[in-house]
């Protein structure tokens, strides 16, 4: 690509030119690549398409200011919150973080497709868009208002203008349909990407259980081929996941000493184009008596906007002011280079260079420069110099116009705290003081060279050239990538408009799969040497084996000519040298990093409760619950459905489940979340997740195996049985050898102590289970007494099963569908059956009036009402809930249920209106250690910023106190 780029562009001629790049490319990574391989680079901008053609039109909107970024998602936001009773359809969807990012993606791809309301309007989802429509007058409205452009007002105000603009490069890739006439307008070359057909590096694929592994291996690769490549150094880190690499690369590199190893193409620009750098030198520059070689770097910097000044006029300016050696002490410093000016006007100046221009500009930047010193109180001059700072700051990103904002924040509150109106400070302190809460926000590094790898995503180093290449994550959570829809803007929605509008490009889920397919090859394309590939197939919150990516499957099967699978290929990236020096360290001081150190720990204390520091301090699983959260609520993972639940008398409820019920008594809006939405549950990660099985697994096991061992018995001694006896072990052991042999195979053993552990667990529970079997002399008739189950597992066969949903009547004659399966049916010595649940959770017992503890032990009820309907025989039950692990003590407890019918059909009924009426109101608490909201998936989706809208429910939302009384005190 790059050679395509060169031939296109005449990079050794002295006019201007520019390169523009997709959103998602690095114009930094770019133009070094462009460097290492080209003798001279002479005038080339590198800049993103959308910011260039956003300054190209700031002057046709004259005291208009460009709205982008953060600014322009919050006015959304804003717009969206203050606006929701106008939206019927997106009413309840306005609430959630991520809308004003589908609102903004969904208006520019209309309004840049030129697609009008009348073809809007024949789309089917009709309030969908009527709602979308009013949002865009809303929105164009507040631009008006606040006199703001945006993106899509530049690209229509320069087809307006039929502007042409020389020596503009575009490398090519999917515009909308009046981009693409803009660049044909404007006159901008098309650079087409050209596929390599070189693949000569050398390939290699290996396997590590985690990505802390990964991360590890790949330091010692890295300095490994460090000290055997030349300088200039282009090795390149391909990562599937940007943020998680970063945190796991800092804390490796900074644990063993080289912490400058790599550089990060988010943390700080190649060229140092970051506004936080920018304040840094401008900082230098007070601090240092306003040195004229201070302020050299703060004008040299690519993070110093410079306007529409051809860059060689800019740059003899800058010259000019160096070899002037005035100094900014006051206002006499445009006066100073006035005169040096003056006195130098019979020196020769460069070559190419007009002199009067040059001038214009030194002059100009004295203007700008000496306002600092407008200000009478330091305080002032504090607003000055920030005022320069923001004026010229160049905004290249959302991470940009955030750091601008925090400075502005920090220089405000500083002021307002009244700190500079103390006597002893000037300028310097203020500025000081402000550096130094910033350092505390925002680190800046030193500035990067040419010797180090780049780490970035496939899309920050696809443009780049590269000796060697490293591509990490190459599971199927990790590339390909999951590609979501835009609700507001399905893929259908976009293929009627497509029909209806030829020229026409909307971005589709199948397109972006052939586009990363495509992506990714060309980046294996630009490497001419080596290229490793590294897959985690350990998922440590379930300790389930991930598959390798198909991307990497395909690669190898191509390099060595064979047709592996999935499974082999697993066996054969094991082969790897590269795979043989993983491991997890037993003892905390052979631990290599924070990752090791925490499973040393976590081992050291799997049989106590001792709580050690390092688990909670440095281990990276337990710190990520918080990231974990923070990447929820920016996240675009909750987007299968954002429209408003309406529930008419002709709407049938689902078939209900024990944990459908109990799901709604815990939290209405969770029931929302998790069934109406159907939004994927996510487990956080914690220290507890590597263990062999997770809670959820450890139960399901102990419920199988029971299930097998009462089978095994019944089939043995008939049907009725009453007694367990000692001998009765050895069958027991049979079938949990069996199951335990199940069990790894489906769900691989991340570490023997961990497995060793999980298994005494088990045994401990087993054998205080078969305790009190044995002293039990009921009959045992049936086990998994299922009825509307929508599977028959396997070794589940023969016993009583009702394919339909049971029916309940409920007092005011409806009737609800229920679904479920009782764990075992025991006759007690009066004749009475006893039905019984397992559980393997904390126990917990009814209180008096809530027999049912509010939803919690609602299986109680339910099973009890409708088992004559699986066996005719069995009437007026008594249910028992019974706890088999011993962390629970085998607590039982007994409800009997004729006692409670009538209470139970009436909390039923109550439970059922609400959820027929469409109740589906936040429990909300905006505690973290609350015990129900503080543990829920869904905590930062339902309170993110909307805590006002929870306590306004709790005082007004009669739908609000009906969830409480049914809930939290069973009053019917």
């Amino acid at each position: 690509m790059l050679t395509t780029v060169i031939s296109a562009i005449p990079l050794g001629t002295p006019e201007r030119k520019i390169l523009l790049t997709p959103e998602f490319a690095h114009p930094g990574i770019i133009k070094r690549s462009l460097a290492l391989k080209v003798p001279k680079i002479a005038n080339l901008q590198v800049s993103p398409f959308r910011d260039w053609l956003s300054q190209l039109a700031a002057p046709l909107f004259q005291g208009k200011t460009y709205l982008a970024g953060n600014r322009q998602l919050w006015l959304l936001f804003d717009l969206l919150h203050s606006s929701k009773e106008k939206l019927p359809y997106l009413r309840e969807a306005t609430e959630f973080s991520q809308m004003s990012f589908l609102v903004l993606a969904a208006l520019e791809n209309l309004i840049l497709n030129d697609v009008s309301k009348k073809q809007l309007g024949n789309l089917p989802n009709k309030p969908k868009f009527n709602d979308l429509l009013a949002i865009k007058a809303m929105y164009d409205q507040k631009k008006k208002d606040q006199s703001f452009f945006d993106f899509t007002d530049a690209v229509h105000g320069l087809l307006r203008t039929k502007q042409k603009a020389g020596g503009v490069y575009l490398l090519d890739h999917p515009l909308r349909q009046l981009e693409n006439t803009l660049v044909d307008n404007i006159g901008i070359v098309r650079i087409p990407f050209k596929d390599s057909a070189s693949q000569s590096y050398k390939f290699a694929g290996y396997k590590v259980d985690t990505v802390s592994q990964e991360v590890l291996q790949t330091v010692r690769n890295l300095s490994t081929d460090l000290e055997n490549i030349s300088t200039p150094v282009k090795i390149g880190v391909c990562v599937s996941d940007y943020d998680q690499a970063h945190r796991i690369f800092r804390q490796s590199l900074e644990e063993i000493g080289l912490p400058d190893l790599v550089h990060f193409v988010r943390g700080e620009p190649v060229f140092a184009t970051s506004p936080g750098k920018l304040w840094m030198y401008f900082a230098e520059w007070v601090e240092n008596s306003f040195s004229v070689y201070r302020l050299i770097r703060i004008l040299e910097s690519p993070g110093f906007r410079r306007g529409d000044v051809d860059p060689d006029i800019f740059h003899n300016a800058v010259k000019t002011i160096r070899r002037s050696g005035v100094a900014l002490h006051d206002q006499r410093f445009k006066s100073l280079l006035t005169k040096f000016l003056a006195s130098a006007a019979d020196e020769d100046e460069e070559e190419g260079s007009d002199k009067k221009e040059v001038n214009n500009v030194v002059l100009a930047l004295a203007d700008d420069l000496h306002r600092v010193h407008d200000g009478a109180t330091p305080a002032e001059k504090l607003q000055k110099l920030y005022g320069l700072f923001a004026a010229r700051a160049r905004i290249r990103s959302e991470s940009d116009a955030m750091v601008v904002s925090r400075i502005e924040s920090i220089v405000e509150n500083l002021i307002d705290s009244g700190v500079p109106s103390r006597k002893e400070l000037e300028l310097q302190d203020l500025v000081a003081i402000v550096s130094s809460t910033l350092a505390s926000q925002y680190v800046g590094r030193t500035l990067p060279d040419f010797t180090r790898p780049i780490v970035g995503e496939l899309a920050d180093l696809v443009y780049s050239e590269w000796d060697v290449l490293y591509v990490l994550g190459m599971n199927e959570k990790g590339l390909p990538r999951p590609i979501r829809q835009n609700p507001l803007l399905l893929d259908h929605e976009k293929k009627l408009l497509l029909s209806a509008i030829p020229n026409a490009h909307f971005s589709l889920s199948e397109d972006r799969l052939v586009e990363e397919q495509a992506e990714f090859q060309r980046l294996l394309q630009q490497t001419t040497q080596k290229v490793v590939m590294s897959a985690p197939l350990k998922d440590l919150t379930t300790g389930r084996e991930l598959l390798s990516s198909r991307y990497l499957l395909q690669e190898w099967n191509r390099f060595h000519k064979s047709n592996l699978d999935y499974q082999s290929l697993s066996s054969a990236l094991g082969n790897s040298p590269r795979s043989q020096n993983n491991h997890i360290a037993l003892n905390p001081e052979d631990a290599i990093s924070r990752y090791d150190l925490g499973v040393a720990a976590s081992l050291r204390h799997a049989d106590d409760n001792v709580k050690d520091p390092l688990i909670s301090s440095e281990f990276p699983f337990a710190r990520s619950v918080a990231m974990f959260r923070q990447a929820r609520r920016t996240s675009r993972s909750f987007d299968e459905y954002w429209g408003v639940i309406k529930r008419s008398s002709t709407d049938s409820l689902p078939v209900l489940s024990a944990s459908r019920i109990s799901t709604w008594t815990r939290c209405p809006h969770q029931y929302f979340l998790k069934y109406d939405l159907k939004l994927n549950e996510e487990e956080d990660f914690d220290a507890h997740a590597l263990e062999w099985l997770d809670p959820m697994h450890y139960g399901s096991f102990l419920h199988e195996l029971y299930h097998r061992f009462f089978v095994k018995l019944r089939e043995a001694k008939g049907e009725g049985f009453t007694k367990v006896v000692s001998g009765d072990r050895k069958v027991l052991d049979k079938e949990f050898a069996q199951l335990l042999k199940e069990y790894q195979t489906e769900y691989p053993i991340n570490s023997t102590p961990h497995f060793d552990a999980t298994v005494q667990r088990l045994e401990n529970d087993i054998a205080g289970f078969f305790e009190r079997e044995v002293v039990i002399s009921r009959k045992r008739m049936f086990t998994e007494l299922s009825f509307a189950m929508q599977f028959r597992e396997k070794g589940k066969k023969g016993l009583p099963k009702r394919d339909d949903p049971a029916e309940i009547r409920l007092p005011n004659g409806a009737v609800a569908l229920v679904r479920g399966s009782i764990d075992r049916v025991d006759i007690q010595e009066d004749g009475r059956a006893l039905l019984i649940d397992y559980k393997t959770g904390k126990s917990v017992a009814p209180v008096e009036g809530q027999p049912f503890l509010g939803g919690k032990l609602i299986q109680a009820g339910m099973y009890s009402e409708i088992v004559n309907q699986i066996d005719p025989t069995i009437s007026d039950p008594q249910f028992m809930y019974y706890y088999v692990t011993g962390k629970a003590n085998y607590f039982q407890h007994t409800i009997d249920y004729p006692n409670e019918r009538e209470h139970f059909l009436r909390f039923l009924e109550a439970i059922v209106e609400e959820l027929t009426g469409g109740n589906r109101v936040p429990r909300a608490s905006s505690e973290r250690d609350d015990p129900v909201c503080g543990f829920c998936d869904y905590f930062d989706i339902c309170m993110n910023r909307r805590k006002w809208l929870a306590d306004s429910l709790k005082q007004s939302d009669e739908r609000h106190s009906r969830f409480q009384q049914i809930a939290k005190e069973e009053l019917l």
